[in-house]
């Protein structure tokens, strides 16, 4: 027993993503892109549990609060194209199944986003990403953070 509970109601929670030119969502140090239409799900390089537990770092992460996603470093003033020519974006995202909740977040078992948002330069991006995930979309100010 890893002693995350089990939650069926999503929580509400922020996470930094990239988003390449036909609208495919991607966790910032993956290259597979995130399911359309269907949960993420967390899975860990062991294979020998399901994600989260207490004893390993494996888990879908996500922060609390968008000034929290700020805090730790995420810096949507230096958005461009990422060396992988992927747009960094940041998604409201829902969270649910297993979840070890942290000091600034989560780490959950199963992730879909709720709304994407993107810099008001990529707005094309941002109408690929919602009919590809079935997400809303919204601007974000690449030098400010407000949302819209």
């Amino acid at each position: 027993m890893s002693g995350s509970p089990d939650f069926i109601e999503p929580f509400k929670a922020w996470k930094g993503l990239r988003a390449d030119s036909e609208g495919r969502l991607f966790s910032p140090m993956t290259t597979t892109p995130w399911p359309e239409g269907e949960a993420l799900v967390a899975t860990c390089e062991r294979k020998r549990h399901t994600p989260p537990v207490t004893s390993c770092g494996c888990g879908i992460y996500a922060v609390k609060t968008f000034e929290d996603l700020h805090d730790a470093g995420y810096n949507w003033s230096y958005w461009s194209i990422s060396d992988d020519e992927k747009v960094w974006v940041i998604a409201k995202v829902k969270l649910w199944g297993r979840i070890r909740p942290g000091r600034i977040g989560y780490r959950a078992q199963f992730a879909y986003p709720e709304k994407v948002y993107v810099p008001g330069s990529k707005l094309p991006l941002g109408v690929l990403i919602k009919r590809r995930y079935g997400v809303s979309v919204g601007i974000i100010d690449r030098f400010s953070g407000r949302r819209t």
